[in-house]
């Protein structure tokens, strides 16, 4: 096939660099393709509305849906003592980026999570 070369005066198969104006030429004549779909601009986006507790199944504008990106393996989401236990903690502890003994220093739970782990 004919390199970009040959369309702007090079032979086939003929490796050289572009001229200034052969660059500016293909800039100027470059034309991007969108990335979306143009119907889909002119389309009312549609946004989901969740309306319970996210767990392993979820509401979703009236209907119940599996829900295949949860992140409640553990299955502890609308659990009360759970929630409760999260807030009080919350509320005693504050919330912070990270929690690591190393950039914090040792705290008492900490301490009380080591305890129970040893007799587990």
């Amino acid at each position: 096939s004919s390199g970009i070369n040959a369309e702007y005066g090079g032979s086939p198969g003929e490796e050289s660099p572009l001229t200034e104006k052969e660059i500016d030429k293909l800039i100027t004549e470059w034309v991007p393709e969108p990335l979306v779909p143009v119907d889909a601009l002119e389309r009312e986006p549609v946004t989901p509305i969740i309306q319970s507790k996210v767990g392993k199944f979820v509401t979703v504008d009236g209907v119940e849906c599996l829900n295949l990106a949860t992140m409640n393996f553990l299955g502890m989401i609308g659990k009360q003592e759970i929630e409760d236990s999260a807030v009080a903690s919350v509320q005693k502890y504050g919330v912070g980026a990270c929690g690591p003994r190393g950039f914090y220093g040792t705290i008492d739970v900490h301490l009380l999570l080591e305890e129970k782990l040893a007799k587990f």
